[in-house]
């Protein structure tokens, strides 16, 4: 990463959930990724694999035959008939 990008200048950006993509790598007297962008990992991880097992209870996934993941937190869906009354303030 070369010094003066954003996530060399700043390498807290990056949490570790997450994954730099990059288009090229720039080889001078050392070798420089260019072109990065931050991507959470899970989500890329499943979009780009080819083969996702799991098993009943669906608290972990095997990833092309070759990573298994184990999800720490479920995370609530939206409900679709939007808020109700009980969750919505008045104040």
């Amino acid at each position: 990463m070369h010094p003066t990008s954003v996530y060399g200048a700043a390498p807290s950006l990056v949490g570790p959930q997450d994954i730099l993509i990059y288009s090229q790598l720039l080889e001078t007297s050392k070798t420089f990724v260019m072109n990065a962008t931050k991507a959470h990992l899970l989500p890329t991880l499943l979009m780009c694999s080819s083969d996702i097992d799991t098993n009943r209870a669906g608290d972990r996934l095997l990833v092309d035959n070759w990573i298994e993941v184990r999800p720490l937190a479920r995370y609530p869906y939206p409900d679709p008939a939007g808020p109700t009354s009980s969750s919505v303030s008045t104040t």
